[in-house]
Parts: C-alpha cells; structure tokens; sequence
C-alpha cells in the first residue's frame, strides 16, 4: 500500500497545485490523474474492491478529460459566464469530485479492514466535511452570478481557503495510509 497511496499522494499534488510558466502548466493534471490511476492500480491488486474500480474508472476518464487544463489556467475560466470552458471547468471540478469522493471510499474500506477505528473515524469526517464545503461552493458559484453583494464574494472566498485547507489536510490524510503495510 505504501506505493499505491504514495502515487496517489503525487497524483492529487498535481492536480490540486496549478501554475502556468507563460501559457503552459508545469504541473500537468493529466500526469496526475496517471499517477492517480497507476496508485489505485496498486491498491486494487492487494485490495479488490468495487470501489477502487470505479475510483480507476473516474481516474482513468479524467486523464483525457483534463487535457485541456494543461494549456488554459482554471482561475481564469472561472471568471467567465456561460461559456463553453466555464461548463468544461464546471463538469471538470464534478467529475474530479467523483473521484475523490470514491478514493475517500476506499480510504473508509480500508480503515475497516486494517481495524483501524482512529483511522476510519478521521476519514469519515474528513469525507463529510469536504462534502459539505463542495456542495456549499457549488450552490453559492451557481447562484452567486445573481447577487451583487460583497458578503457573498467573501462567503465564497473565505470557503475557497478553508477548500484549501481541507485538500491539504486530504493530502496529509493520504501520507498516513501510505504507512501501513
């Protein structure tokens, strides 16, 4: 398991941190999304379960599905309205949800089955806090374009830094199943 949470350590650090260097991301989500893949690949091989097959699926999706990503920086998609890119990033940050959401499921299984309750108890509200500030956001971007308060912007930037936190917290979550055998 060492190697399989350590390639998804990697993978998701690639796909969380973006920088572009002139028009180009150095950190590509596509390689990512390989990492990802070939570490839930590892897991599977020593812990069959479905939800690691439908972890792979969404992973092995998004592979080809980020490849734009590489040469157009999401934060400025964002800042347009009902465009082509605007849906290609909204469907982007569900599908890459998905994929996390069942890597959390994976996380769970695994806790249980190494009997780990700490563990488990910690993933568990780690999964349903991300879920919560995921859906929240996804309300507030949706229906924020209709309200011209700055209350709103700073609801929606404050949940942006504590999104932040929590995928680094998810990150370091990640290094602690990397220590079991």
């Amino acid at each position: 398991m060492n190697e399989g949470f350590g390639k998804l350590f990697w993978g998701f650090l690639f796909v969380f941190i973006e920088i572009h260097f002139v028009f180009i991301d150095i950190l590509p989500d596509p390689i990512g999304y390989i990492l990802i893949y070939t570490g839930l690949g590892i897991i599977v091989s020593k812990y069959p379960t479905i939800h690691v097959e439908k972890a792979r699926g969404f992973a092995l999706a998004l592979i080809f599905f980020s490849v734009p990503t590489i040469f157009i920086a999401q934060n400025e998609i964002k800042k347009q309205v009902f465009t082509f890119w605007s849906t290609y990033s909204f469907l982007l940050e569900i599908v890459q949800f998905i994929l996390i959401f069942y890597t959390f499921q994976v996380m769970l299984e695994l806790a249980k089955k190494l009997e780990s309750d700490l563990l488990y108890r910690g993933t568990s509200n780690l999964l349903k806090v991300y879920t919560s500030l995921f859906v929240l956001l996804t309300i507030l971007q949706t229906f924020g374009m209709n309200f011209y308060s700055s209350t709103l912007t700073g609801l929606i930037i404050f949940l942006n830094v504590i999104t932040f936190v929590i995928m680094i917290i998810f990150l370091v979550h990640l290094r602690q199943f990397k220590k079991w055998p």
